[in-house]
């Protein structure tokens, strides 16, 4: 009996923290406490050569599950100290911009993408965020403010 409930939590050690290499990173962004959709999350290590830089996309709900350029979807990253940082492209058109479409030689308005997120959180420099990944389970949330 005492294998089976010795197996059970070997299991669940493994899904809720690192597997191999790897460790579950999850969590959600929400921007003056409400869900922060499509919001890119970029994990770049602290110290170069430790850790593994690792991306997510916030869903509807404002959740996301980080994965390196080499691992499996929603994989996590390696442990490790990390800096945080958000992006969330909009684009816009400012009302009198077109450009000519070589394939129709039509005018077409002329959208223009631009950081919709307050600078601060953009940069590895000045965001305020960072999380040490490790071996237990990794649930980061972060509460950004669009007017930090």
């Amino acid at each position: 009996m005492w294998f089976i409930i010795f197996g059970l939590s070997f299991l669940v050690s493994l899904s809720a923290g690192c597997g191999s290499d790897f460790c579950v990173v999850s969590g959600k962004v929400t921007i003056d406490d409400l869900p922060a959709p499509g919001i890119t999350v970029l994990f770049s290590p602290k110290t170069e050569g430790v850790g593994h830089p690792a991306v997510g996309v916030t869903d509807d709900d404002g959740v996301y599950k980080l994965q390196t350029a080499s691992g499996k979807a929603d994989g996590g990253t390696t442990q490790g100290k990390y800096v945080v940082t958000f992006s969330k492209l909009e684009s816009t058109w400012d009302g009198r911009s077109y450009y000519t479409n070589t394939s129709t030689n039509e005018k077409e308005k002329d959208y223009r993408s631009h950081e919709s997120l307050p600078q601060v959180y953009v940069s590895e420099k000045t965001t305020p965020f960072s999380a040490s990944v490790g071996k237990k389970e990794n649930i980061f949330d972060f509460d950004l403010k669009s007017k930090p």
